[in-house]
């Protein structure tokens, strides 16, 4: 049994969800059915792998929470970042 550090990516005709595992710099795919209730693209968590294939998830709610304060914090230093003085 492997298990490893992932996060959704997205879900695709919503039915499938694409698990990214950085580790390996793989992707997989699993049934939306199989993951949590309140899943959605970002949510960081815990895939476990068997013969090459994702069969389970389970979040990890302080790593999701973590990654969006991150990002948003990024984008907020982007917005406040000053524009090019250059004309286009």
């Amino acid at each position: 049994m492997n298990i490893y550090r992932c996060y959704l990516d997205r879900i695709e005709d919503n039915q499938y969800a694409v698990l990214i595992v950085d580790e390996l710099n793989r992707e997989y795919i699993m049934p939306v059915d199989q993951l949590p209730e309140n899943a959605e693209e970002g949510t960081r968590g815990n895939v476990q792998i068997e013969d090459d294939k994702a069969v389970s998830f389970v979040e990890d709610k302080q790593a999701t929470v973590s990654a969006k304060d991150r990002i948003s914090q990024k984008k907020e230093l982007l917005k406040k970042k000053k524009r090019s003085e250059f004309k286009r």
